[in-house]
């Protein structure tokens, strides 16, 4: 739910006309959404599909351009990761074509949390024994431990863009997130993230 809350904070920012107000052009300020999926990995390894949402602003100057969004992605089995904000900047491969590759790169503050599930002892084991008897595997009890990564992640972005001279303007968006610094964290460092992204700016 906090995740929620603070998702809804970024919207509201990102929609905000003056970001954009050093463009040159109006053509540059063009808010948009995202959905899509990912692949929030954990710092074992494990990792799981789940669905994405996103809300960005893009101001773009020629062949150039700044983002700056916010993600959430979570699932029932997966890691959840959030970005508020992400800032990036990109490059437009054929800026004066009405479709385009970019790529670009950047920082965000983000996080991700995930439990792990831990066997718990059983009593024989606990003193160095395990006996047949006493070791019944449909007895196995299992504990969760919360761990969490939170603060400044790397990113790197990889698009494509059409009608890049209309007012609606589709869009594709492949990305990956490593943490760098972290502020808080319980835990190892979580691994690289996988994104992948359909949206529409306008």
């Amino acid at each position: 739910m906090r995740y929620l809350f603070i998702f809804l904070i970024a919207a509201s920012l990102c929609a905000n006309e003056e970001m954009c107000d050093f463009c040159d052009y109006d053509a540059c300020e063009l808010v948009y959404f995202k959905i899509g999926g990912g692949i929030p990995t954990r710092s074992d390894s494990r990792s799981s599909l789940a669905p994405m949402v996103g809300i960005g602003k893009r101001c773009q100057f020629g062949a150039h351009a700044i983002d700056i969004s916010a993600s959430l992605c979570s699932g029932s089995k997966s890691a959840t990761y959030y970005s508020l904000p992400r800032l990036a900047f990109l490059a437009y491969l054929w800026p004066e074509s009405t479709k385009s590759p970019y790529f670009g790169g950047g920082l965000s503050w983000a996080g991700v949390s995930w439990n792990e599930k831990k066997r718990k002892k059983m009593p024989s084991e606990t003193e160095g024994e395990v006996s047949d008897e006493s070791y019944d595997i449909m007895s196995v009890r299992y504990h969760k431990k919360s761990r969490y990564f939170h603060g400044i992640f790397g990113d790197l972005v990889v698009g494509f863009e059409w009608l890049r001279f209309a007012p609606f303007r589709p869009f594709m968006e492949v990305s990956v997130a490593q943490g760098l610094i972290p502020f808080a964290q319980k835990g190892g460092r979580p691994k690289l993230s996988l994104f992948f992204n359909f949206g529409a700016m306008f």
